[in-house]
Order: structure tokens, then sequence, then C-alpha cells
């Protein structure tokens, strides 16, 4: 595979290369250099950094033995391994300490900024993991959509038990593994305001935290709780009215 001569043929050599992220671990953050030169007001020039990456994306894509996945077995529980560097993050969903599916995230220019503490919330950590599968465990709601979710949602939304029903307009997207629901990771109520909590960091308005818990988390009506959050807020409330100002 030649080096891309432009940004379409860069462009278009970053989409196969996406498309094997979940073979291939850390894609994200190797490709990173050649992202780089990818934005509107860099020019395009292939010097060192992208040359080694580009190098190394082939390394790591055509080595023998090549990635090898595990095939996914539903009886099995499943382990979450993830990890967050400056330009990306990684995961690894692992059974019986094989790899079933890599994935790889690159960041934005502002998530680049995050620290790493916020980076880290990105992803969901192994501990993070046990607590919301201890949260839902204990949860009468999350208890009853397991249920539905397992042995089949009603034809109808009126038969539809009451307690779920703010779930009726997601029950194609959702799914159970280990105890956790997931439409990415369903939060049960008692960790709702922990995880408001942990997305509210430097007071970066509304949207920016809509697509921040987007990238990870679920419940119903996350955005009018974010926005709430927001509202009650005077270090946000008083950057807005600047921000307005400018």
């Amino acid at each position: 595979m030649p080096p891309p001569s432009n940004k379409a043929e860069l462009q278009t050599i970053l989409g196969m290369v996406n498309y094997l992220s979940k073979f291939a671990p850390n894609l994200a953050e190797i490709t990173s250099p050649m992202r780089a030169i990818l934005n509107k007001d860099v020019e395009f020039a292939w010097d060192e950094p992208q040359i080694m990456a580009f190098k190394k994306v082939k390394e790591v894509l055509t080595r023998s033995p090549g990635p090898i996945l595990s095939y996914y077995d539903p009886t099995k529980d499943l382990t979450l391994q993830v990890d967050a560097s400056k330009y990306g993050l990684g995961a690894v969903v692992l059974q019986d300490d094989k790899p079933v599916a890599y994935a790889s995230k690159s960041l934005s220019t502002s998530e680049i900024n995050y620290s790493q503490i916020e980076k880290e919330i990105l992803p969901i950590s192994d501990r993070k993991l046990e607590e919301i599968e201890k949260a839902t465990l204990s949860d009468p709601q999350f208890d009853i959509s397991k249920s539905v979710i397992l042995e089949g949602w009603p034809q109808s939304r009126s038969e539809c038990p009451t307690q779920i029903l703010e779930f009726w307009n997601h029950r194609d997207e959702l799914s159970v593994n280990s105890s956790i629901i997931f439409k990415r990771y369903v939060i049960p109520t008692s960790l709702r305001a922990l995880m408001l909590d942990k997305i509210h960091t430097g007071h970066m308005g509304v949207e920016k935290y809509i697509r921040r818990a987007r990238d990870v988390l679920f419940w119903p009506k996350m955005s009018s709780d974010i926005s709430d959050m927001v509202l009650k807020c005077s270090v946000c409330l008083e950057r807005r009215t600047s921000n307005a100002r400018k």
C-alpha cells in the first residue's frame, strides 16, 4: 500500500483503517499524526511523523499471525479493558482472556485538551463497570427491563409494563450482557447524579456536555437532565452570558 500524496488519498486510507479497527488495538492513537494533517487549515505534508505512523499501521495490520479475534459466546461473561492516551481512546472486549473485539476512538481538538481524569470519563473503567452492574442488580425498574429485553417486548405500547414505558422508544436498541443493559451503557437511576457530576467538568455548555455523554452513556431524558444541571450552575450561566456578549 503506497503512502498518500494528498488529503483525499489519506482520507481513503484512514477510512479503511477505521473499518479494520475492530481487529487491531490502538489504531486511533497510532494514526493521530496522519489525521493531524487533515485539518482544513493545515497544509498536506507527509513528513517523518506521518511516515512512521503509516509504517506502524501497516505493521499492525499485516503482521503474521494477524490480529485474531475469538468468537463471541453469549453464555460467557465479558471483560472490558479500556485506556485513554493523549490522542485517542482504546478498548478491548475479552472472553476467557481472549479478545472478542477491539475499538478505538480518536479525540477531537477539544477532547485532546481534557485532563487525564476527564479523558477517563469517556471510556468506562472496569471499576465503573462493576458499579453499573451492582446498581443495575438493585434497581427494580432495570430488573423488569432486563426480563422484558430477554423475553421479548410486547407487541404494543399499551401492553408494556408502566415501570419501563420510558424505554419503549429505544426497545430495539437495548440488549443485556453480564447483568448490564446496553445502548451504550444504560445508567441506573442511583448512578445518574454521579454521572452528571463527572460529565460536569470545565463548564463547557449544554451541547458539549450532551455530546460528551452520548459517546458512552444513556438513560431516558438524559439530555434534559444535563440541560437542567447546566441551568443550575452559576459558572456555566456566567460563561454563557459572557460568550453571548462576545
